[in-house]
């Protein structure tokens, strides 16, 4: 149904022809998340998103994301970028993703789960690996979601973390902008991202390395 809903929210990463991730996306408006009792379920349509998906949204929600084991972090930034390319060509004002938080179980007693998201580490990263990952893609969190989704290591906690949309203006203002700003993507011109100084030069050499062959969109709306 998510396919058939919204064919280009669907993206694949391939590696030598064989599927090493994929993330599924709909579009919100961003309001939605703002309501009392948000949670996945209620906002993806307990993940169908045949009634929740909207056409008029302004904002890209991240449903899911997965990737193999072997370099899965590689596919995941691959993926995310593929992801926020989408969210340029819709000329949207952000993406917005609901991130678990593995690692909380092991500080609940000590922090709040607010004080845990936006807690940092002495290199700048923060307490947990995934928000750490989302942070060096400009992916940064905003608030804590309780009862998120069922997720023991997370307490069903969820952080509410968005990418905003550098050229949300330019491409609503000029239309043509967005069409460009995609093939400048495919030619590496810019980047989507931003990678902290401490650690890019490893972060950089490895998705040059290890990424997937290409990202496929499962189809067009």
């Amino acid at each position: 149904s998510r396919i058939r809903t919204f064919p280009e929210g669907f993206l694949c990463g391939v590696k030598n022809g064989e599927i090493v991730g994929f993330i599924c996306s709909e579009i919100i408006y961003y309001k939605d998340t703002k309501k009392k009792g948000f949670n996945w379920y209620n906002l993806t349509d307990n993940g169908y998103i045949t009634n929740s998906h909207n056409p008029r949204g302004d904002s890209l929600y991240g449903i899911s994301l997965s990737a193999l084991p072997q370099n899965s972090m590689v596919t995941v930034v691959k993926l995310i970028e593929g992801l926020n390319k989408l969210i340029i060509k819709k000329k949207l004002k952000r993406g917005v993703f609901g991130a678990r938080m593995p690692k909380y179980h092991k500080y609940h007693k000590k922090i709040s789960a607010t004080e845990y998201i936006f807690g940092r580490t002495k290199k700048g990263f923060f307490l947990d690996p995934e928000l750490s990952l989302y942070l060096m893609l400009g992916i940064y969190p905003v608030r804590i979601i309780k009862d998120y989704f069922e997720d023991k290591e997370s307490l069903n906690y969820g952080a509410l973390v968005t990418w905003k949309n550098p050229f949300y203006k330019f491409t609503r203002l000029f239309p043509f902008i967005a069409d460009l700003l995609n093939k400048l993507w495919r030619r590496r011109v810019y980047k989507a991202y931003d990678v902290f100084k401490v650690g890019k030069r490893t972060f950089t050499s490895t998705i040059k390395r290890m990424s997937p062959d290409k990202i496929v969109m499962q189809g067009r709306s």
